[in-house]
């Protein structure tokens, strides 16, 4: 079992009130045909490298204001994840600026993309 499937299956546990967004992130990894890596590089492409790249390293986490987490994933893929939720599109974007950060730093817990697969 991946650490991917692990965390899918402890999220209500590790994000408590937050575990649906954290669902929906690592539902939204799963998706990509590159993962987490795919992630990381839409992140990168945005001009968001430097804070996505603290997400994965062993340092601390840069946060993301949900602006930016609209601007790096797309209006579409937020309002997915708010119809998915049941919240507004801003509240979405709000939660994923808090939970993205959390998520991509579980996958990666030694400073490796590569983590996520394992």
């Amino acid at each position: 079992m991946s650490i991917l499937d692990k965390l899918s299956e402890k999220a209500g546990d590790l994000f408590g009130a937050h575990g649906g967004v954290a669902e929906s992130v690592l539902g939204m990894i799963k998706s990509k045909a590159g993962g987490l890596g795919d992630l990381v590089e839409q992140f990168k492409s945005k001009g968001l490298g430097e804070t996505v790249s603290s997400w994965v390293g062993t340092g601390e986490n840069k946060p993301i204001s949900p602006a930016q987490v609209t601007q790096a994933l797309g209006k579409d893929q937020v309002e997915g994840i708010a119809t998915k939720l049941g919240i507004s599109t801003d509240e979405a974007a709000a939660k994923l600026s808090e939970v993205l950060p959390k998520v991509v730093d579980k996958l990666t817990p030694t400073g490796s993309v590569a983590d996520a697969a394992k």
